[in-house]
C-alpha cells in the first residue's frame, strides 16, 4: 500500500503526510518540495521529523530557503499589492445573477479541504466549506466560467461543465492544479 501511495504522490499532486517507513517519508518530502507543496512549508517550520536525521533536516530547509527562519512565520506573500488589485479589478467583467447561481454549491477533491462558492450580494464568494466561521473572499469573474481569489494572487477558480469530464472545477494555487466534483446536486 505505502509503494501505491508514493507512486501516486509521484504522478499526481497528494498532499504531505506522516504514513509510511523512513524511506518512504524521505520520498515524500522529496516530492513535496519538486511539486512544491504549501503544505511542506508548514511541515519545514515545525519540529524536526524523527524519520529525518539533523543534517537531512537542516538540508531540506536549506534547499527551500527558509533554513535561516528558524521557528518565525512565513510573511504573506499572497496579498495583492494595490497595483495589482486594480489590475485584477479592470479585468472584472460583470455576470448575471443566473450564472452565478449555476456556479453555487459545495465542491470536493480528495485530499484537499472542500470548497463552498456562494453568493454575497451580486457576486460569487468562496471560503473552506468545513469552516463555518470563514468569511471567505470574492470570487472576481475574468470570464465567464474563470474567476479569480480578491483580495489574495494566485488563486484561479475555472467551472467545467460536467459532461465527460470528472470534475466540475478546477483550481491554482498559482503553483498545482486541483479538480474538484460538485457534490451537492448530486
Amino acid at each position: 500500500m505505502e509503494q501505491a501511495l508514493l507512486k501516486r504522490m509521484e504522478n499526481e499532486y497528494v498532499p504531505l503526510g506522516e504514513w509510511g517507513s523512513p524511506n518512504i517519508f524521505r520520498r515524500q518530502i522529496q516530492l513535496a518540495l519538486e511539486q512544491r507543496q504549501p503544505a511542506l512549508v508548514d511541515e519545514a517550520l515545525r519540529a524536526k521529523p524523527s524519520q529525518f536525521t539533523e543534517e537531512e533536516w537542516q538540508d531540506l530547509r536549506e534547499r527551500m530557503n527558509i533554513a535561516e527562519l528558524g521557528d518565525a512565520p512565513l510573511p504573506n506573500s499572497r496579498s495583492r499589492t494595490q497595483a495589482e488589485a486594480n489590475a485584477l479589478l479592470a479585468k472584472r467583467i460583470e455576470l448575471s445573477p443566473s450564472v452565478i447561481d449555476d456556479y453555487v454549491g459545495v465542491y470536493k477533491s480528495v485530499g484537499f479541504r472542500p470548497l463552498e462558492f456562494f453568493r454575497k450580494g451580486e457576486g460569487l464568494w468562496v471560503k473552506n466549506a468545513n469552516d463555518p466561521v470563514s468569511p471567505g473572499g470574492e470570487a472576481i469573474a475574468v470570464a465567464e466560467n474563470q474567476f479569480e481569489l480578491f483580495p489574495l494572487k494566485g488563486y484561479r477558480y475555472r467551472f467545467i461543465e460536467r459532461d465527460a469530464q470528472e470534475y466540475d472545477l478546477e483550481a491554482t494555487d498559482g503553483q498545482l492544479v486541483r479538480y474538484y466534483r460538485r457534490i451537492d446536486d448530486e
